[in-house]
Order: structure tokens, then C-alpha cells, then sequence
């Protein structure tokens, strides 16, 4: 039975945040939820840079819910999509609830994030944030998290953590999906607020297209017959479930699960789950598993079925299905921190590890490393510019990422650096498509205003260093010297003195390896950047 306590009128089960709905355009959108006015019901999504109107409808009862079917229209925009239902009760919000994709590819990028564990200390939450920033700059498909969301699940502070880390994870340009771990349990043994805040379903699945099948699994609270950090693991009843589901999507070439406790842990301190390990292991055969993937140990580890701990380089990959633990991505565990970035086609897993040793062939212990992708946005005063840094020190180059500034929309804008402008929204949240994040260096992109959209409005100001040259502007009409200084205050070169009509680029070739300081000096103001030639 599915039970959903209505604080007040209506209130969405799914989809919600941790458990959102998939779709393209001309997909069917179920949304269960309570009511006891149900009827009529109607929809609408809600994006950063479109929205939906979905219309009205007459639901069905659902086990003690109600379930409305909705229709996506054929020219929806790819968004994420806050879900706002009503009806004559009232009306519920779901942050991040829809993922509507232009369409669907035959290859997929997705992270591992888990271990979050906000309320440990202050600085989880603010690790998480980073994790955000660098989720969105890579711009997966989506992410899982793999559980122990909060350090505690069950004390008074929980529903306040749990609060944070929504919060928080509202900022994702890219769907979540989330399993509880042991410590959204602690220090109880029954879970009440990650299902009524979080995530309803302990035990689900999702799909992406006709090939890519996910199962979530609730490995529960610690056995407290056994200790040792041992979660409790799978039941029967949970075994006939993912059977059910694996059966039913045999014709899916790609079918993975993740879960918080692992089913295969070695070493001399084990913390493999205590239940349904050997039976999760012989549907995973079975059924022909890719990919199993784990939390609990925030450890980097990777096993086959039989057991083998895969250490060292990996130059030949076994046969499938692979069990990969994860590092936390915000509670430190031997002071690293880190998540997995997992690429997968309808035929093959291209990647899930990396050459963090920089020797060529991934290796088996080869996260992403957390603070290892730095992005930094530098405004103008009334953001009509900004000059965009991205400090890439993993060992893996990115392709088609994205930056996010947000800027003037009084202004249509161009750029200068290894990207493009997608889309502006109406409150100036600005897709910028990076073409590539290169590995152990930096990428700096300047976005600079090329028309006002209101003829009133005259060109700003404005001035930045774009990673080779200064760009340059003080005002239309305006005479103005722009100097370059070195890090001693002397007096490098002068690279403009006079009548200004409109921006002007300048080279810096000339430059030898250092800091240096532009100024730009009207008379009556004064602009000044600062920035490393390399």
C-alpha cells in the first residue's frame, strides 16, 4: 500500500526532485499524488528557460492515490522542469520534477555521486554546492546518489538537513535520482523522513529510451545482529521485485543498479550487506548487469562477480557485470573526496574510469577527485560582461560542457573562447556551450554584450582579460588611455590613448609569463583588470 501523509491539500508523490520523470516531446506524464478534491487536475511545467501548460484532466484512483495522465506537447523545449499540479484543494510544486530532452541518443553520460552526508559539519553542504557547480559545468544526462544523503536520518535537525540538500540540489541543470543509505536510517531502525521529505519509493527503477534500464535498491539500516557498518541488504520480497522489473526489460541491452550497501566488499574490515548478496549476484549473471554501483565504504573499489578486487591498471576490462564502490563526494574519508563519471551506449560501457596516475590506461581506483574542476564567473558592475575561468585538473578532458552566468537580459550577447551562446532565459540565465575543458589547464571565456535590445539602452562599458587578449570598451565618444602594468607597478605598455567608438581587442602575444594589471583611465572613472599571462 502507498502511504502519503497530506500536510495540507494536495500533495505530489511523483515525479518529484530525487525521483524525476524522463521524457522527450509527445510523452505521456503520469503524476500520482493525494487529494481529497482530486478532480478536475491540472498541469503545468515550469523551467528556467521555457514553459508548459499540460493542460486539464480527470483522474483514476491509485491504491489510496489519485494517477493523472498527462500529455507532453510535441514542441516542448529540453529543460529541467519544476511540476506544478492543481486542483480545486489547491496546488503542490515539485522542484526539477520533468527532464524533457530534445530527443533520445544512443550513448549517455551520467555521474555517481554518494555519501553527502549533510549535518555532519558545516562544510558537507558547502562540498555538495561545489559537487553542483562541477555537475553542472560537466552537464551529464543525469545523476544518481547512492545514499546517506544526511548524517543522521531520524534525529530532530533531519527534516532541516534533508531541506539543505534540496536546496541545494535545485540548482542542477540535470535530473537526480537518489537511494537511501544506512544513515538515513540512524540512529533508528525504521526510516520515516527521507520517504516523506526525499523520495517516497525505497525501491524503484527508470528508464532512458528502449535501451537503459536503472533499478534502485533500499539496502537498509545497519544489521544491528551483526555491526561492523553491514548494512541489512536485500530481502526476498526485494529480489522478486528487481526479477520482476529485469524480466520485464530484457530487451534493454543496458540494465544497471545502484544501491548504498555494496553486495561485494573485501578487504579486512568487509561491510558487504548481510542479506541477498549471492542472490543479487545470480540475477545480476543472469539478467546480464553492466554495471552495480555502491556507496557506504567511500572507498574507490572495483570487483567482478567472483569476487575479484580489479586493482592497478586496467588495460582489458573482464566481462561484465562490474561492482564499483565510490568515494564520498563531501564527507572526507583519508582526506580525498570524488565522484564517478560513467559513459554508456546501447553496446558498450565506454568509460567508467580514470587515468588519475596520468600513465596512460585508467586505473581501477580512477574517480573524478572533488575541487579538481574550479569555475570561477567575473562580473561587471551591471553584469553586461563576464569573464568565465574553468581550472581543469582531473586527468580527463571535457566535451560539450556547459557554463552558466547569468546575465543583463537586457542585452543579447556574444562570446569570446572555445564556446557558444545556446540561450538566454528571460530572468538572464545564459547556456553557454563549451566546446572543451582540456585537461590540466585552464579555459576562459568572455561573454560580452553585442546589441542592447531596447534602442535606448547604450553599449556598456567594459573590460576583461579573454585568455589571450584584452577586450576593451570605456564608452561610445569617450577619450580614454588603457596602460598595462606588471606585478612591480611598472609600466609594461600603452596599449590605446584617445577617442573611443566602439570595443577594441588587443592582443597580448607580447607579454612575457606573469601578473599584470590593466587600467583604463577616462577622466572620470577608472576600470581595471587583473590577470596571469602563461
Amino acid at each position: 500500500m502507498i502511504i502519503l501523509t497530506l500536510l495540507f491539500g494536495v500533495s505530489v508523490y511523483l515525479p518529484r526532485l530525487a525521483n524525476p520523470r524522463l521524457a522527450i516531446p509527445g510523452d505521456s506524464l503520469v503524476v500520482l499524488y493525494g487529494s481529497s478534491q482530486p478532480n478536475p487536475v491540472s498541469a503545468r511545467l515550469e523551467g528556467e528557460f521555457a514553459s508548459c501548460d499540460l493542460g486539464s484532466t480527470s483522474a483514476t484512483p491509485y491504491d489510496t492515490l489519485w494517477r493523472a495522465v498527462f500529455a507532453i506537447p510535441d514542441l516542448a523545449e529540453r529543460d529541467i522542469y519544476d511540476l506544478i499540479l492543481s486542483t480545486p484543494e489547491g496546488a503542490d510544486t515539485q522542484p526539477n520534477a520533468v527532464m524533457i530532452y530534445s530527443g533520445w541518443r544512443d550513448t549517455l553520460v551520467f555521474l555517481h555521486l554518494t555519501d553527502i552526508h549533510i549535518g555532519n559539519t558545516a562544510q558537507e553542504l558547502i562540498r555538495f554546492r561545489q559537487a553542483i557547480l562541477e555537475a553542472n559545468t560537466i552537464y551529464p544526462d543525469f545523476i544518481v546518489i547512492t545514499g546517506d544523503i544526511v548524517e543522521a536520518g531520524e534525529v530532530s535537525e533531519s527534516p532541516v538537513w534533508y531541506g539543505q540538500f534540496l536546496e541545494a540540489a535545485e540548482e542542477l541543470m540535470t535530473p537526480v535520482f537518489t537511494a537511501p543509505g544506512n544513515h538515513d536510517y540512524a540512529p533508528a531502525t525504521v526510516m520515516t523522513n527521507y520517504p516523506a521529505l526525499v523520495n517516497p519509493e525505497p525501491n524503484y527503477y527508470f528508464t532512458y529510451s528502449d535501451w537503459f534500464c536503472m533499478l534502485s535498491l533500499n539496502t537498509g539500516p545497519i544489521d544491528p545482529y551483526v555491526g561492523n557498518a553491514r548494512c541489512w541488504g536485500l530481502s526476498p520480497e526485494q529480489l522478486g521485485w528487481a526479477e520482476t522489473v529485469l524480466r520485464e526489460h530484457a530487451s534493454f541491452p543496458q540494465k544497471l543498479a545502484m544501491m548504498h550497501g555494496p553486495v561485494i566488499d573485501y578487504d579486512d574490515s568487509d561491510r558487504s550487506n548481510t542479506h541477498g548478496r549471492d542472490e543479487f549476484i545470480n540475477l545480476s549473471r543472469s539478467y546480464g548487469l553492466s554495471l552495480v554501483l555502491h556507496g557506504h565504504t567511500h572507498q574507490n573499489r572495483f570487483f567482478l562477480a567472483d569476487s575479484t578486487w580489479v586493482q592497478g591498471d586496467v588495460s582489458v576490462y573482464p566481462g561484465t557485470p562490474y561492482f564499483l564502490q565510490e568515494l564520498s563526494a563531501c564527507k572526507p574519508s583519508r582526506d580525498t573526496l570524488g565522484y564517478r563519471r560513467i559513459e554508456i551506449t546501447r553496446d558498450t560501457i565506454l568509460s567508467f574510469l580514470e587515468d588519475q596516475n596520468r600513465n596512460g590506461p585508467p586505473d581501477a581506483l580512477g574517480s573524478l577527485l572533488l575541487w579538481n574542476l574550479r569555475v570561477a564567473y567575473t562580473y561587471n558592475s551591471d553584469s553586461t560582461t563576464c569573464t568565465i575561468s574553468v581550472d581543469n585538473n582531473s586527468p580527463r578532458t571535457f566535451y560539450r560542457g556547459r557554463v552558466w552566468p547569468r546575465m543583463n537580459p537586457a542585452y543579447e550577447y556574444d562570446v569570446l573562447g572555445p564556446g557558444r551562446i545556446v540561450r538566454m532565459s528571460p530572468r538572464g540565465l545564459t547556456e553557454v556551450l563549451v566546446d572543451s575543458i582540456v585537461s590540466d589547464d585552464t579555459t576562459i571565456l568572455y561573454i560580452f554584450p553585442k546589441a542592447s535590445l531596447r534602442e535606448d539602452k547604450p553599449q556598456p562599458p567594459g573590460l576583461a582579460f579573454t585568455g589571450k587578449g584584452l577586450r576593451a570598451f570605456p564608452g561610445k565618444g569617450l577619450r580614454a588611455r588603457l596602460s598595462l602594468y606588471d606585478a612591480t607597478g611598472r609600466l609594461t605598455a600603452v596599449l590605446k590613448d584617445g577617442l573611443w567608438d566602439e570595443p577594441c581587442e588587443f592582443a597580448l602575444g607580447f607579454l612575457k609569463p606573469g601578473a599584470y594589471v590593466a587600467l583604463m583611465d577616462a577622466g572620470n572613472f577608472r576600470m581595471s583588470a587583473s590577470f596571469v599571462m602563461r
